[in-house]
């Protein structure tokens, strides 16, 4: 018979082997238990996800009981422990007894003839590390055990920003985020849906910033399978998402090209700010997800977006010169969403992530030719790397005398209620570029 603790277990497991999406993860794990439904998905949720985001601190807590690494254990053990050592030291709501005794449980089922190991192990952490959480032991750990990131992310961060910035940056992205929704002013507005969702038993409370008036922070489970959601009344998106899409400032009528659309929420909130009027051109090179951007533009009512498949560092040659303002919100290493996507934390440092800023320059200069003389180019990313930032617009800007900086913006937890986002506004000059 499947638990809610069983159910976790598989989902933590499936995301190390398989270096699979959490979410995705527990959405397939959910749906692949035989009709069981589990007792309290948030609890599920929660554990998850909150041991995703101190995998490494959870690590150096096991490791001080066990002889060598905890990457040595088997992944079983290592997760059971995981999940003990979370529940100890992070979830209140469980007791002790019930922490240690569930995860020896687990252990038999899951991890069969380690049971008394995890008992002994998680027993010394009880009655040694009780205190762990705020202590002096906890605040000298190098920022990268502490908030649990991969090390070069730190030694990244810190080249960039110094090693004060760099342990501020890594604290907000360890933090658990808000959810955040974009309304959708075309078929209602935020008061009238606050109130519809506190009907439903949400809590709700609107940005108090005027120039994000359509901007709702909910606490509740289940907003996708609401009707106003299946309606097209409201979208989650990042504050930081839409800050870059006012940044743009697409207005009616306008043509807009966002070149690396997917999953579409920037395309979307920009053709809702034009009242559905004009053009709002999405393009990403994933057929698949061109598709979800069509299917959002349904769900939405959005007559003005549409989505086709191109590779950004190839321009299509129909469109130059043709858009009034074109947004790159180009790949990159992420690290800015690791608060929502806390596997990001662990990516290896390889070949495709030395050669970002390559390709971030590639696809900025191709997709600076779709700008109109006059016109508006907007560069984002969601990561702090200045290697992918503000060394990226410089070298464009080296190259193409015709683009000149309006703003340049690095958005974080802390000071703008968001993922962590670099945004930069330039415009075209009516004058020819001077190679």
């Amino acid at each position: 018979m499947a638990t809610d603790r069983t159910l976790a277990f598989d989902i933590l497991f499936r995301v190390e082997r398989d270096d699979a999406w959490p979410s995705y993860a527990i959405n397939a794990v959910l749906a692949g238990h035989g009709g069981y439904r589990p007792a309290n998905a948030p609890f599920i949720r929660e554990f998850v996800y909150g041991v995703v985001r101190n995998k490494l601190l959870l690590d150096y807590l096991v490791e001080k009981w066990i002889k060598g690494k905890a990457s040595r254990l088997d992944l079983q053990t290592l997760t059971v422990l995981r999940m003990g050592v979370y529940q100890l030291l992070w979830m209140d709501s469980v007791p002790d007894y019930a922490a240690i005794g569930e995860s020896v449980a687990l252990a038999k089922a899951k991890a069969r003839g380690r049971d008394g190991f995890v008992n002994a192990v998680l027993r010394n952490i009880q009655r040694e590390d009780r205190g762990f959480r705020g202590s002096r032991e906890e605040s000298a750990l190098p920022p990268h055990i502490k908030y649990s990131f991969a090390p070069w992310v730190e030694e990244l961060l810190t080249d960039d920003y110094g090693e004060e910035k760099t342990e501020e940056l890594m604290g907000m992205l360890s933090a658990v985020p808000e959810l955040c929704l974009r309304v959708n002013t075309l078929k209602t507005d935020a008061d009238t849906l606050a109130g519809e969702l506190k009907s439903m038993g949400y809590q709700v409370r609107k940005d108090p910033d005027p120039l994000f008036d359509g901007t709702l922070f909910v606490k509740g489970e289940g907003v996708f399978s609401l009707s106003q959601y299946c309606n097209g009344y409201f979208s989650v998106q990042d504050k930081g998402s839409q800050h870059i899409v006012k940044c743009l400032g697409a207005e009616e009528g306008e043509t807009v090209i966002d070149v690396c659309a997917a999953p579409g929420g920037k395309a979307a909130a920009s053709a809702e700010r034009m009242g559905d009027s004009g053009r709002v051109i999405a393009m990403d090179a994933n057929g698949r997800r061109v598709d979800s951007i069509a299917r959002e533009a349904g769900r939405l009512g959005l007559a003005s977006l549409s989505a086709y498949v191109r590779d950004a560092r190839f321009p299509d040659e129909r469109l130059r010169g043709t858009a009034d303002r074109v947004l790159v919100d180009a790949p990159c290493s992420g690290i800015g969403t690791a608060r929502r996507k806390p596997e990001v934390k662990y990516r290896s440092y390889d070949g495709r992530t030395d050669g970002l800023p390559c390709l971030q320059l590639d696809i900025l200069e191709a997709s600076s030719g779709y700008v109109r003389e006059g016109g508006i180019l907007v560069y984002s990313t969601c990561t702090f790397f200045r290697r992918e930032n503000e060394e990226v617009t410089g070298a464009f800007l080296e190259e193409n005398k015709n683009f000149e900086v309006e703003t340049e913006r690095l958005l974080t937890p802390g000071t703008d209620h968001s993922d962590g986002y670099y945004v930069c506004r330039m415009r075209r000059n009516n004058c020819s570029p001077e190679r």
